[in-house]
């Protein structure tokens, strides 16, 4: 997406400055301060060390992309947006600023399970700059993103995550919106919770989202005939094979006009 590209090129910069010719754990600590979610890193790490070639002489730009010669198949062209996206001149949602436009800030929980007891907006609502709180109670229409996340907690929920949004603050300025949602005291019942996978299926384990239970899926494949394929097996090795879920969610702070 290229969000990241500037502040990945301004470290690349000031590592090739010091280091010429650096090795792969240089470059990862060079680049750790940055997040991107759109290549793994793989991608970004070989073009440091491509970088790095071009300033040592080893290669040129031309040998590594020649000139596809109007030809449109079988050849890389570079992407139409990559130099504004390069020098930090795409406009991205945070950069975009609507007349008269009011800032958000989320009062979230800051426990990991948490059963909401009380909000007091009270003094919060007389700071100045700001225009409104609002709560689960001044949703009139559907409070559900769909079937089991609510949009904001109210008074006597559960809020099972921690971040799970109890308010926002409407504000004229993104200090004053922020300055208020610290002002919104929220009284929590701190529950039980879980840590790991483990903990979550453990028998009488709380329930992330009450109601649903901690497995979000059980999804069987087999393919082909087992049985035969182990027992005609010269060996056979038995184990409990684990690993993360993959997402695709952002590691970066989410915006929106």
């Amino acid at each position: 997406c290229g969000f990241c590209t500037p502040g990945l090129i301004m470290a690349t910069k000031v590592l090739l400055d010091k280091t010429p010719k650096p090795n792969r754990d240089e470059i990862k600590i060079a680049l750790r301060s940055h997040l991107c979610r759109c290549t793994g890193y793989g991608k970004i790490i070989e073009a440091v060390e491509l970088a790095a070639r071009f300033l040592r002489g080893e290669t040129t730009p031309a040998k590594v992309r020649p000139d596809p010669k109007g030809k449109q198949i079988g050849v890389s062209h570079p992407r139409p947006w990559s130099m504004l996206k390069a020098c930090g001149l795409a406009p991205f949602a945070a950069d975009i600023v609507m007349p008269e436009a009011l800032e958000l800030a989320v009062v979230a929980s800051p426990h990991h399970n948490a059963r909401i007891k009380k909000i007091d907006a009270a003094k919060a609502s007389n700071m100045p700059g700001v225009v409104g709180i609002l709560t689960a109670r001044d949703i009139k229409g559907n409070n559900m993103l769909g079937k089991d996340k609510k949009v904001l907690f109210d008074i006597g929920d559960v809020a099972p995550v921690l971040g799970a949004q109890v308010a926002i603050v409407a504000a004229e300025t993104r200090k004053e919106a922020l300055a208020a949602a610290e002002a919104v005291k929220v009284e929590y019942e701190v529950l039980p919770r879980v840590a790991n996978s483990q903990e979550a299926l453990a028998k009488g384990a709380p329930e992330v989202q009450p109601g649903t239970g901690n497995i979000c899926m059980v999804n069987r494949q087999i393919k082909g005939d087992a049985k035969k394929a182990l027992s005609s097996s010269a060996a056979v090795v038995e184990a409990d094979f684990s690993t993360q879920s993959v997402h695709q969610a952002p590691l970066e702070p989410e915006a929106g006009v």
